[in-house]
């Protein structure tokens, strides 16, 4: 995945969260989740971390926690059609993310 790419991507998310209209709430959860789990680093943590040879567990987190934050939304933040695609978008960058590292991990 080119860096430049991702990084881009992980821009037009933030600008997208942050001119979106929903609830303060659930924008400062959601620019938590982009920062914890669309950051290279933060991933790469996490990765060498776990000791379960799957990690599956990293991928778990991202989603458990993606759905928490979604708690955090008012009614009328989920009947915006375009953010119930942001959070399917953000879980795929995430893989993406995830992806490369763990490629990077084995590669090192």
């Amino acid at each position: 995945m080119n860096d430049l790419y991702c990084t881009e991507e992980i821009n037009h998310v933030l600008r997208y969260v942050n001119n979106i209209p929903i609830s303060g709430r659930y924008r400062s959860e959601l620019v938590r989740w982009i920062n914890t789990y669309l950051d290279e680093e933060n991933v790469e943590k996490h990765l060498t971390s776990k000791k379960d040879t799957f990690d599956m567990s990293v991928k778990q987190a991202a989603q458990r926690d993606l759905e928490l934050t979604i708690l955090f939304a008012k009614k009328e933040d989920r009947t915006n059609s375009g953010i119930i695609f942001l959070e399917g978008e953000l879980l795929f960058l995430f893989n993406l993310l995830y992806e490369k590292v763990k490629t990077q991990k084995l590669a090192a």
